[in-house]
Protein backbone atom coordinates (compact mmCIF):
# COMPACT_ATOMS: atom_id res chain seq x y z
CA UNK A 1 0.00 0.00 0.00
CA UNK A 2 1.28 3.50 -0.86
CA UNK A 3 0.07 6.32 1.34
CA UNK A 4 0.78 9.54 2.76
CA UNK A 5 2.19 11.20 5.55
CA UNK A 6 0.53 13.77 6.79
CA UNK A 7 3.40 16.18 5.43
CA UNK A 8 1.58 15.03 2.29
CA UNK A 9 5.23 13.29 1.19
CA UNK A 10 4.81 10.09 -0.27
CA UNK A 11 6.15 6.58 1.24
CA UNK A 12 5.11 3.15 1.59
CA UNK A 13 2.91 2.65 4.36
CA UNK A 14 1.99 5.75 6.66
CA UNK A 15 3.84 7.61 8.28
CA UNK A 16 3.41 8.28 12.19
CA UNK A 17 5.59 10.49 14.87
CA UNK A 18 5.96 10.33 18.21
CA UNK A 19 4.72 7.57 19.92
CA UNK A 20 6.79 6.54 23.31
CA UNK A 21 8.84 3.59 23.05
CA UNK A 22 10.63 1.44 25.69
CA UNK A 23 13.84 0.25 25.14
CA UNK A 24 14.97 -2.72 22.34
CA UNK A 25 14.65 -6.22 22.47
CA UNK A 26 16.88 -8.89 21.26
CA UNK A 27 16.41 -12.28 20.10
CA UNK A 28 15.74 -14.25 16.57
CA UNK A 29 12.81 -14.85 14.55
CA UNK A 30 10.34 -17.79 16.44
CA UNK A 31 12.48 -16.86 19.97
CA UNK A 32 10.97 -14.44 22.31
CA UNK A 33 12.28 -11.37 24.11
CA UNK A 34 13.34 -11.01 27.30
CA UNK A 35 9.83 -10.98 29.24
CA UNK A 36 7.65 -10.11 26.59
CA UNK A 37 6.86 -13.68 26.05
CA UNK A 38 6.31 -12.36 21.96
CA UNK A 39 8.30 -13.64 18.83
CA UNK A 40 10.70 -11.26 17.98
CA UNK A 41 11.84 -10.48 14.10
CA UNK A 42 14.37 -9.72 12.16
CA UNK A 43 14.90 -6.73 10.61
CA UNK A 44 17.30 -6.23 7.98
CA UNK A 45 18.68 -2.63 5.91
CA UNK A 46 18.40 -3.67 2.67
CA UNK A 47 19.83 -0.12 0.74
CA UNK A 48 23.29 1.59 1.17
CA UNK A 49 24.24 4.22 2.97
CA UNK A 50 23.81 6.22 -0.10
CA UNK A 51 20.43 6.21 -0.17
CA UNK A 52 18.26 8.35 1.86
CA UNK A 53 15.05 6.47 1.33
CA UNK A 54 16.00 3.13 2.61
CA UNK A 55 14.44 -0.61 2.03
CA UNK A 56 14.72 -3.15 4.89
CA UNK A 57 13.40 -6.91 4.74
CA UNK A 58 11.42 -7.45 8.52
CA UNK A 59 11.13 -11.03 9.12
CA UNK A 60 8.98 -13.01 10.91
CA UNK A 61 7.82 -16.45 11.56
CA UNK A 62 4.92 -17.89 8.83
CA UNK A 63 1.40 -17.37 10.91
CA UNK A 64 2.51 -14.20 13.35
CA UNK A 65 1.53 -11.59 11.28
CA UNK A 66 -1.67 -11.93 9.39
CA UNK A 67 -2.71 -9.83 6.64
CA UNK A 68 -3.78 -6.54 7.07
CA UNK A 69 -1.61 -6.37 10.28
CA UNK A 70 0.93 -3.36 10.32
CA UNK A 71 4.65 -3.51 10.15
CA UNK A 72 6.09 -0.38 11.68
CA UNK A 73 9.63 0.52 11.56
CA UNK A 74 11.14 3.23 13.92
CA UNK A 75 13.14 5.80 12.55
CA UNK A 76 15.80 7.29 14.87
CA UNK A 77 19.36 9.71 14.90
CA UNK A 78 19.78 7.83 18.83
CA UNK A 79 20.11 4.48 19.57
CA UNK A 80 17.51 4.72 22.47
CA UNK A 81 14.59 6.08 19.86
CA UNK A 82 13.78 8.79 22.06
CA UNK A 83 11.79 10.28 19.59
CA UNK A 84 11.66 8.33 16.79
CA UNK A 85 9.45 8.79 13.33
CA UNK A 86 7.38 5.45 12.57
CA UNK A 87 6.70 4.41 9.29
CA UNK A 88 3.67 2.06 9.23
CA UNK A 89 3.21 -0.91 6.41
CA UNK A 90 0.05 -3.04 5.86
CA UNK A 91 0.77 -6.53 5.46
CA UNK A 92 -0.11 -8.33 2.68
CA UNK A 93 -1.04 -11.78 2.13
CA UNK A 94 2.04 -12.80 0.16
CA UNK A 95 4.02 -10.84 3.08
CA UNK A 96 1.80 -12.55 5.80
CA UNK A 97 1.91 -16.14 4.28
CA UNK A 98 6.34 -15.87 3.56
CA UNK A 99 7.08 -14.47 6.71
CA UNK A 100 9.05 -11.74 4.83
CA UNK A 101 8.39 -7.82 4.83
CA UNK A 102 9.24 -5.22 2.96
CA UNK A 103 9.43 -1.77 3.73
CA UNK A 104 10.44 1.40 1.91
CA UNK A 105 10.59 4.46 3.32
CA UNK A 106 9.93 6.95 1.06
CA UNK A 107 10.21 10.42 2.60
CA UNK A 108 14.00 11.15 2.54
CA UNK A 109 15.55 10.79 5.98
CA UNK A 110 18.88 13.55 6.58
CA UNK A 111 21.96 12.90 6.62
CA UNK A 112 24.10 10.98 9.78
CA UNK A 113 24.05 8.14 11.68
CA UNK A 114 20.59 6.50 11.71
CA UNK A 115 18.82 3.73 13.53
CA UNK A 116 15.60 1.36 12.60
CA UNK A 117 14.04 -1.07 14.36
CA UNK A 118 10.65 -2.63 13.57
CA UNK A 119 7.61 -4.41 15.12
CA UNK A 120 4.53 -6.15 14.12
CA UNK A 121 0.91 -4.55 15.03
CA UNK A 122 -2.65 -5.89 14.73
CA UNK A 123 -4.81 -3.12 15.74
CA UNK A 124 -2.27 -1.15 17.49
CA UNK A 125 -1.15 -3.80 19.89
CA UNK A 126 1.84 -5.26 19.48
CA UNK A 127 1.84 -9.17 18.11
CA UNK A 128 6.13 -9.20 18.18
CA UNK A 129 9.04 -7.59 20.13
CA UNK A 130 11.30 -4.80 19.05
CA UNK A 131 13.13 -6.49 16.10
CA UNK A 132 17.03 -5.96 16.32
CA UNK A 133 18.39 -2.67 15.93
CA UNK A 134 19.74 -1.79 12.72
CA UNK A 135 22.34 1.62 12.18
CA UNK A 136 23.57 3.24 8.99
CA UNK A 137 25.21 6.24 7.92
CA UNK A 138 23.39 7.90 5.34
CA UNK A 139 25.57 9.91 3.32
CA UNK A 140 23.16 10.83 0.58
CA UNK A 141 25.03 13.53 -1.77
CA UNK A 142 22.43 14.55 -4.08
CA UNK A 143 20.28 17.49 -3.89
CA UNK A 144 17.32 18.31 -6.09
CA UNK A 145 18.00 21.12 -8.47
CA UNK A 146 14.39 21.20 -9.89
CA UNK A 147 13.88 20.75 -13.40
CA UNK A 148 14.43 16.95 -13.18
CA UNK A 149 18.39 17.61 -12.87
CA UNK A 150 20.16 16.25 -9.77
CA UNK A 151 23.31 17.83 -8.57
CA UNK A 152 25.94 15.78 -7.13
CA UNK A 153 28.60 17.30 -4.32
CA UNK A 154 31.66 15.22 -5.91
CA UNK A 155 31.75 16.68 -9.29
CA UNK A 156 29.12 14.64 -11.40
CA UNK A 157 25.67 15.85 -12.52
CA UNK A 158 22.99 13.37 -12.52
CA UNK A 159 20.14 13.76 -14.95
CA UNK A 160 16.69 11.75 -15.21
CA UNK A 161 13.92 11.15 -12.62
CA UNK A 162 14.55 9.62 -9.12
CA UNK A 163 16.33 6.10 -9.06
CA UNK A 164 17.00 6.16 -12.76
CA UNK A 165 19.45 9.08 -13.45
CA UNK A 166 22.85 8.92 -15.81
CA UNK A 167 25.72 10.23 -14.01
CA UNK A 168 28.28 12.11 -16.21
CA UNK A 169 31.20 14.52 -14.73
CA UNK A 170 30.87 18.51 -15.01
Amino acid sequence: MIGRPLSGRPLHGRRLRGRGLSESHPGSVGGSSSGSGLPVPVLTWVSGPEDNTPEFELIVSVGVLLENDDAVLYIDDNSGFSSPDEYSHTVTALEAATGEIAITVSSPLANGLTYARAQGERAGSPVTAFSNTESETIDATMEWAGTGVYVVENGNRSYGLPGAYIAEPV
